[in-house]
């Protein structure tokens, strides 16, 4: 089932004293009056009905961003603080203005010149992308999700480090991770509250030289050393996830986000000069501050900072109980060469750094993204 946005063609004008008082109105929460005021200052006020050249607007996470109307005289409306939910637009859209960015008196009402029609009983919860709508395009239509979910992403990237025997990271790496929105109702103007949940899984293929991690005990229980633990991370050649979004918001025109979530590790060990090879698995916490720096049509710029904590769980060998704290800084730069964030090449720097050693390790990875969708016709 598909749902369409329309373009209309209406101006509203007011001065700067009426534009307070409608901001005063919302903020009480009054709605119905809301609407009778509206009508009775734009009767009494400066009204004209002009052209709409194109409005444009991002849609990410499921909820609509960054709204951009350009009139026929090159007139610019823009209002980049607060997001508007898919699942209630006809009502939020109501208490919501897009101002001139040379004249902050002057506004137009998104209601005025964007409609969301959606069939009843369906989910909406489109791809992020860019929406453009004009004078020959004044309809975009998107597909129905399925429930909550919309799409599988799927990564597959190699480490340059490794190609060139510098480290052991994993040579062929290959991630599928879906995310699920569960919520796009804005508060606070712009921030959203668990605005998804995101398992991944992820399966790493190593030089053969780098299938296991040597350990310097030979006999059981097994001490592992700091190092030894940072191995068990880095030659995981199974990784298993799942990702909480706690809050969702925007700073600075880019959008922040803080995450917690929970991993399993799956690592080949052998004891020292031991040939038996064993498993050993790592039960990890985690937590992430994301942002994004940059974002246009063919390129984007995240960066996060997280924190692990790492503990070894008792498989194969017996171990004594160890658990460490890692720091992992990381930025990805992404390019879409056709413009579709679906499909993207990205370059991803990472670092996992021990909080109270100097161990750590690298990773400098480039690889290639794509989205598959299943969506309801």
């Amino acid at each position: 089932s598909k749902a369409v946005f329309i373009e209309k063609n209406k101006e509203l004008k007011a001065d700067k004293k009426t534009r307070k008082a409608h901001q005063k109105s919302i903020k009480k929460g009054d709605s119905s009056n809301y609407v009778e005021r509206t009508i009775n200052i734009f009767g009494n006020s400066e009204k004209k009905t002009i052209d709409i050249e194109t409005i444009e607007f991002n849609i990410s996470e499921g909820v609509i961003e960054d709204i951009r109307v350009i009139s026929t005289d090159n007139r610019v409306f823009e209002n980049r603080s607060r997001h508007i939910s898919l699942q209630n637009m006809d009502i939020v859209s109501l208490n919501i203005f897009l101002y001139d960015v040379r004249n902050p008196d002057e506004f137009i009402k998104i209601n005025e010149c964007l409609s969301f029609l959606p069939k009843p009983g369906h989910s909406y919860i489109p791809d992020d992308g860019i929406i453009t709508l004009n004078k020959n395009k004044k309809e975009e239509k998107i597909n129905a999700s399925i429930d909550l979910n919309s799409n599988l992403d799927i990564r597959v990237y190699t480490d340059f480090l490794s190609l060139f025997d510098k480290a052991s990271n994993g040579i062929i790496q290959t991630e599928a991770r879906s995310k699920v929105i569960i919520n796009t109702t804005p508060c606070w103007g712009n921030a959203t509250f668990f605005n998804y949940i995101e398992p991944s899984v992820r399966y790493s293929k190593f030089d053969s030289k780098y299938n296991s991690v040597q350990l310097e005990d030979n006999k059981e229980p097994v001490f592992l050393s700091s190092k030894e633990l940072l191995k068990l991370n880095q030659l995981s050649y199974l990784n298993l996830g799942i990702k909480l979004n706690l809050l969702r918001a925007r700073l600075f025109y880019q959008f922040t986000e803080f995450n917690a979530g929970f991993m399993y590790d799956y690592t080949d060990v052998q004891l020292k000069d031991s040939s038996t090879t064993n498993q050993a698995n790592l039960s990890s916490i985690f937590t992430e501050a994301k942002g994004g720096i940059a974002k246009s049509k063919y390129f984007g710029l995240n960066y996060s900072l997280g924190t692990l904590f790492q503990n070894v769980s008792r498989t194969g060998l017996d171990f004594y109980p160890r658990r460490e704290v890692y720091i992992i800084p990381e930025i990805t730069a992404y390019f879409f060469p056709k413009g579709d964030v679906s499909n993207n090449l990205f370059l991803r720097f990472r670092s996992v750094a021990n909080s109270r050693t100097n161990n750590s390790y690298a990773l400098f990875q480039f690889g290639y993204s794509t989205k598959l969708n299943f969506k309801k016709d």
